[in-house]
């Protein structure tokens, strides 16, 4: 089986499909009608993944101009970006796992079959939860989608996947998002011989719309375990080891010399809560 999730794969493919358009799971005029109830012309929207899809050019051909393309292949964006040179959308070769775009940029982020493609790769659960929260050590997928996305805003994901391989991967601990799924469900023909049969297709879209306050909310999560430091059973080593190695990454970041209860009493009185997450690693 290929390996969906290596940037290798995907040069290859792309480099052998010249000029070709191809879209995974859902074309253009299958999702259009739900992309209408959602998108605005105003919208900032990132297609997640462009590939060689021609997702965007129809929405650029439907009035919604402010796209911003991202993919990890090099060749791809290449590619794109000359074919839609005369549009002023935006390509650029960036890894969902390590977007640089500023917090709260987008109103609307699509992921079409993105998610599915980390999944089959290599440290496939660790991948998809560093695109979708980025921070963490054990989180990182979702949390640069919630980042990146303004208070309200909507991770769209058109995957494969049904919900017991894929809700999990949205309710973690400090994600902070309303789910909600659309099953869609066609039927395909083909013949062999002079027998006609017939298959049906599902498919499954997840919109995850950002709750707001994410960061108030991360912080007292992460207040109530450090000022649980104190209840926590020296036998509970996992926990307690992880708080301590959260401080110790503080101490390093920050060139201080800071105690524990410093350390914990500085984050409960610095307004700047956004800075110390930061040197913390959340985003």
């Amino acid at each position: 089986m290929p390996n969906y999730g290596e940037k290798s794969y995907w040069d290859l493919r792309y480099s052998l499909q010249d000029d070709e358009l191809f879209d995974w799971l859902e074309d253009y005029n299958s999702l259009k009608p739900i992309l209408m109830q959602i998108l605005k012309p105003e919208h900032q929207i990132m297609n997640l993944g462009c590939g060689n899809s021609e997702l965007s050019e129809k929405l650029y051909e439907d009035g919604f101009t402010k796209i911003t393309n991202i993919d990890i292949s090099d060749r791809v964006i290449e590619k794109m970006k000359n074919r839609n040179r005369q549009t002023d959308m935006s390509f650029q070769v960036m890894d969902a796992m390590n977007m640089t775009f500023a917090n709260n940029t987008f109103d609307i982020i699509i992921d079409k079959s993105t998610i599915d493609a980390i999944l089959c790769g290599e440290n496939a659960f660790l991948n998809v939860a560093k695109m979708l929260f980025e921070g963490l050590q054990f989180n990182f997928m979702f949390k640069i989608v919630q980042r990146v996305l303004v208070d309200g805003g909507i991770y769209i994901a058109i995957t494969y996947g049904e919900p017991n391989t894929r809700q999990d991967h949205f309710d973690r601990k400090f994600l902070h998002f309303d789910v909600s799924v659309q099953l869609m469900e066609k039927e395909v023909f083909w013949q062999e011989g002079e027998e006609i049969n017939k298959h049906k297709l599902q498919h499954f879209i997840y919109f995850c719309r950002k709750k707001p306050h994410v960061y108030e909310q991360i912080l007292e999560v992460y207040y109530d375990s450090l000022l649980q430091l104190e209840q926590i059973d020296e036998e509970q080593s996992e926990e307690q080891d992880l708080l301590e190695q959260w401080f110790e990454q503080y101490k390093i970041k920050s060139n201080t010399d800071i105690t524990f209860e410093q350390f914990v009493q500085k984050l409960q009185n610095d307004p700047n809560y956004e800075l110390v997450l930061k040197e913390l690693g959340y985003f």
